[in-house]
């Protein structure tokens, strides 16, 4: 089992963790490659595993490990989110090569803005062009829409390797979503928001009924986030969600 400790960021500041300190850490668990992934399964309507979603963990000295909630701001404070991303895409090919399965990993809104990083990402998928196929990854809507030409450029580069990329916590640029048509996009993950007790908000039902309708229109897989009960599950299928 992992051994995984959560400190939320109100507890670490009481801790006084310096901002030089998470510098120093962060850039060395870069530097060392003190990071891996959990794995969290994502289940099509059939049952079927579609493939494993795998955030970040940060390797602390005595082996156990921070969740992203926890580092994340620091890493984005630094501006190091496009060189986690390299290192986040290497550990998911290391997976895929050990075990056949697909998996998924969440890349930061900066990769879009890094051309080195999101070249060093394209040359690493290159050197491993076997493994590819089985490769999700996901940028967060609201940097897709803040930097739609970044995004475009990221899909120009991975889509031609068979790499399934997508968009997660989707829900406020429903109406967007039609312009990402000629991306070669894959799929889209629905935010939480809309998922939580969707069996009973009426109007949840209708937005996410719209909003696969939208999605199968331009050929995409919907995927909810964040179900939590069998209620809500049978629902988001009768909408729509795959």
């Amino acid at each position: 089992t992992e051994s995984c400790i959560f400190i939320p960021p109100d507890e670490a500041i009481n801790k006084q963790i310096k901002l030089e300190d998470w510098r120093s850490r962060l850039s060395s668990a870069l530097t060392e490659g003190n990071f891996t992934l959990a794995f969290y399964p994502v289940y099509a309507a059939n049952g079927d595993c579609l493939h494993q979603e795998a955030p970040a963990r940060l390797i602390l000295p005595d082996d156990s490990q921070l969740n992203a909630g926890v580092f994340m701001p620091y890493i984005n404070r630094f501006g190091l989110g496009a060189a986690l991303d390299v290192v986040v895409v290497k550990l998911a090919l290391e997976k895929i090569a050990q075990s056949n399965q697909a998996v998924g990993v969440n890349l930061s809104s900066s990769i879009l803005n890094n051309a080195p990083e999101m070249q060093n990402m394209a040359c690493l998928l290159q050197k491993n062009k076997k493994l590819t196929q089985y490769l999700w990854v996901e940028i967060p809507e609201y940097g897709v829409f803040q930097n739609m030409q970044g995004f475009r450029t990221l899909c120009q580069s991975l889509t031609p390797l068979d790499v399934k990329v997508g968009i997660e916590h989707v829900g406020q640029e429903i109406l967007h979503l039609g312009e990402l048509h000629d991306l070669g996009l894959s799929f889209v993950k629905i935010d939480r928001s809309l998922i939580h007790a969707v069996d009973t908000a009426t109007s949840n039902q209708l937005i996410l009924r719209g909003l696969c309708t939208i999605v199968h229109l331009i050929g995409l897989t919907c995927i909810a986030e964040g179900v939590e009960t069998k209620q809500e599950w049978l629902m988001l299928k009768s909408l729509g969600v795959d």
